[in-house]
């Protein structure tokens, strides 16, 4: 267990390190406005020197961001995921600035490339919510994106997109902290479910809508996720049902050899494990396409 101090040292130490990354994309955007005119989309944030930080960045990724080192935003976001989880974790952490480190970079997949990289930034969203967070007021969420215009604005943007992402990578990889795509479209729902209670940040979603060129394509995933979720989830009930049948017959059961039981038990717990977790992102997925397609439907009909 760390100490206050040891806590503290290594809160700064993280921060210290996503200030770099936010203050240079700061001062690129800065540069790439000629002198920080604000000619990107949506609202901007401070930056560095007073430059306006704003969407979307440069498609060429300078030399200068391209330099920094990637395994310093999973080494971040591990931290704060966990210490998001320990009491009365909003006071020493500066949420704003994280949270619009994680708007700007799920919003530009050429700098963070690794879609499961920026899935980290979903989980720690997603460790913010009510329904996780142990360390932050059950309001802190919609308060932070509700006094963050440039999240307002762009969040949903950012979501659409990775949620597309994680479909063209979904081997993991050890730079990135590994993963599958649906705990990462787990976290996703969980978030926009949160989002949604908001009401501002519902016209932002069906601006992204409207605008998004992936959204469509967002639509289809969403779609053939939960049906295939249901579809894998049903089979493995049988498989369940099988074993389960075969345990309740003593004389059968009693047949079988130690190992085989053992083998059985292990991929019942297997299959359990399987099944409640495809069924709790099919539970959100169905919910999603519940609450979208009251307020949007072109891309439903496409």
């Amino acid at each position: 267990m760390l100490n206050g101090a040891a806590v503290h040292v290594l809160q700064r130490d993280a921060f210290d390190k996503v200030a770099v990354f936010v203050d240079t994309v700061a001062h690129l955007r800065y540069c790439h406005d000629d002198g920080g005119s604000g000619s990107g989309s949506g609202s901007g944030v401070g930056g560095a020197g007073g430059a306006e930080l704003t969407l979307p960045l440069p498609e060429a990724v300078p030399r200068a961001f391209a330099a920094l080192p990637e395994f310093h935003v999973k080494d971040l976001f591990d931290f704060v995921i966990q210490q998001l989880q320990q009491p009365d974790a909003e006071r020493s952490m500066d949420l704003d600035r994280l949270l619009v480190f994680a708007v700007v970079f799920l919003n530009s997949p050429n700098y963070i490339r690794n879609p499961y990289l920026r899935a980290r930034l979903v989980e720690f969203l997603y460790a913010l919510t009510p329904k996780v967070s142990r360390g932050v007021g059950p309001d802190t969420f919609t308060k932070l994106i509700a006094g963050n215009d440039f999240a307002l604005r762009h969040l949903a943007h950012g979501m659409v997109e990775t949620y597309v992402d994680v479909e063209r990578n979904d081997s993991g990889d050890a730079g990135g902290g590994g993963g599958d795509k649906y705990s990462t479209r787990y976290y996703m729902s969980v978030v926009l479910r949160a989002l949604w209670e908001y009401e501002p940040y519902r016209a932002s979603m069906v601006r992204a809508a409207n605008a998004s060129p992936k959204f469509t394509r967002f639509v289809n995933l969403l779609m053939t996720d939960t049906i295939y979720l249901v579809d894998e989830s049903l089979d493995r009930l049988v498989t369940i049902n099988e074993i389960q049948t075969l345990q309740k017959d003593a004389a059968a059961w009693a047949a079988l050899s130690d190992q085989q039981r053992q083998d059985k038990e292990k991929h019942l717990a297997d299959l359990e494990k399987q099944v409640r977790g495809y069924l709790l992102l099919a539970n959100e997925s169905v919910f999603m396409l519940q609450y979208l397609t009251e307020a949007v439907q072109g891309p439903f009909l496409t």
